[in-house]
């Protein structure tokens, strides 16, 4: 029986003649680096003002909620932050219809446009 076509060579493409990188990949650009830098900051202080879940007022809190999404500048508003239990969390997450009516959820649309940040409103508090 002959072979149609015809057998590769050991040296054909191997492992390490493949594609190199210059390093690793970085997982986050370094605006967004910093940005969740600052998340991690104004969360801690947010978290640390309000220790009980704000939706059961029985748990400690242990998640920030972001109520418009963690896109662009809703990231570190904290005016549009709640601190919940892991249980509560996770219900706004499963219920969004019934979140919503309780306002557990906004959506970006009907945010209000506030011309001062609230970084800069209120940065005493988080200091």
């Amino acid at each position: 029986m002959t072979r149609k076509t015809p057998l590769r060579s050991n040296n054909s493409l191997k492992r390490s003649q493949g594609l190199k990188r210059g390093g690793r990949l970085r997982c986050a650009s370094p605006k967004r680096q910093r940005e969740y830098r600052e998340y991690a900051r104004v969360k801690k202080a947010y978290l640390a003002l309000h220790p009980v879940c704000e939706k059961c007022k029985k748990a400690k809190s242990q998640d920030i909620h972001h109520k418009a999404g963690r896109v662009g500048r809703y990231l570190c508003d904290y005016s549009l932050f709640a601190a919940l239990c892991r249980a509560c969390h996770d219900w706004c997450h499963a219920n969004g219809r019934e979140a919503r009516k309780q306002g557990w959820i906004i959506d970006t649309i009907h945010v209000p446009q506030d011309p001062e940040s609230p970084s800069q409103s209120q940065a005493h508090i988080l200091q």
